[in-house]
C-alpha cells in the first residue's frame, strides 16, 4: 500500500500536466495552409545545416500572430526563413493556443 501512493501522485501529476495547455506539434487536419520555409541558396553554399524548433502563437481566426524561436538551427539565416514561412501558416479558426513546428535543413533538403 505504501508504494501506491507515489503511483498515484505520479499518475496524477502527468494528467495535470497533459491537460494544460503546452505547446503542441499541430494536427495537420488543423493547417488550412502551410507555406515550407525555402532553403536559401547561399545556406546551401556554405553547406549550412541544422534543425530548430518554432513556437507559432494561433489567434482564435486561426491566423499566427508571432513566431518564437525555440530551439535555434545555429545559423541566422536558416532561422529567418522559417519565422517568415511559419508567419504565414493559417489554422482553422477556434482557440487561441500556442503549437510548436520543427524543421530540419540538411543538404538534401528540408525535413518537417
Amino acid at each position: 500500500m505504501r508504494f501506491l501512493l507515489p503511483i498515484a501522485i505520479s499518475v496524477l501529476a502527468i494528467a495535470c500536466v497533459r491537460g494544460a495547455d503546452l505547446p503542441l506539434k499541430p494536427d495537420l487536419r488543423d493547417v488550412v495552409h502551410a507555406v515550407r520555409p525555402a532553403y536559401p541558396y547561399v545556406a546551401r553554399l556554405h553547406h549550412l545545416e541544422g534543425y530548430g524548433v518554432y513556437a507559432l502563437q494561433v489567434r482564435a481566426d486561426g491566423s499566427v500572430s508571432s513566431v518564437t524561436i525555440v530551439r535555434s538551427t545555429a545559423h541566422k539565416i536558416l532561422d529567418d526563413y522559417a519565422v517568415r514561412a511559419f508567419a504565414q501558416w493559417r489554422f482553422r479558426a477556434g482557440r487561441k493556443r500556442t503549437v510548436n513546428e520543427p524543421i530540419t535543413f540538411t543538404m538534401q533538403g528540408r525535413r518537417e
